[in-house]
């Protein structure tokens, strides 16, 4: 369940994050949608599903997995609108039905994540005995794909960049359990 990772500088230096993000780049960045954006409406009872639209024209209702009646409880609790937007890279789908039966079998293939997201269930960049994934700012990328170079950065930013529902397993999102800084 991987997440992409922006960094920032402080250019302006005023100690907040209002610079510009940039994308550590990994071996998914070109086959992802860049500048995605996804919009979520909010039900308007408890018995109604979360229904969503893209900027590429798509759209369409989260279901649970869990067989519970709707997603309604999912809705963010933090936003009184009506509506929330996320904008930022989509990255494939992760999970693949690899079943010729009936009973699903979810998977991530071993090759799809190999470096540069946090969460690399299978990544060749985690580091056994610092705990974690090397990412390099080396990696930097600006929102039209092109290389950066970062002296320094400031600011981390993790971000679900996965958009799919696996069967049972339901929704992907990453669950990142820390950060370290390695020097």
């Amino acid at each position: 369940e991987p997440a992409v990772v922006y960094v920032m500088q402080d250019e302006n230096n005023d100690g907040l994050p209002n610079d510009i993000w940039y994308e550590l780049a990994g071996n998914q960045s070109n086959n992802s949608l860049h500048n995605y954006q996804l919009c979520y409406y909010k039900p308007e009872n408890s018995d109604q599903n979360i229904r969503w639209k893209d900027n590429n024209g798509a759209s369409g209702e989260l279901h649970s997995g869990y067989n519970y009646e709707s997603t309604a409880a999912w809705w963010w609790s933090f936003t009184q609108s009506d509506s929330i937007i996320f904008t930022g890279t989509r990255l494939p789908d992760a999970y693949e039905n690899n079943s010729t039966t009936e009973i699903q079998n979810w998977i991530i293939p071993r090759d799809k994540f190999i470096w540069g997201y946090a969460e690399n269930d299978y990544g060749t960049d985690y580091d056994s005995k610092a705990g974690s994934n090397r990412l390099d700012i080396a990696n930097a990328i600006d929102s039209e794909g092109r290389a950066v170079n970062l002296p320094e950065i400031r600011f981390i930013k993790v971000q679900t960049a996965i958009f799919q529902q696996a069967g049972w397993l339901n929704e992907v999102s990453a669950e990142v359990r820390g950060a370290k800084e390695i020097k």
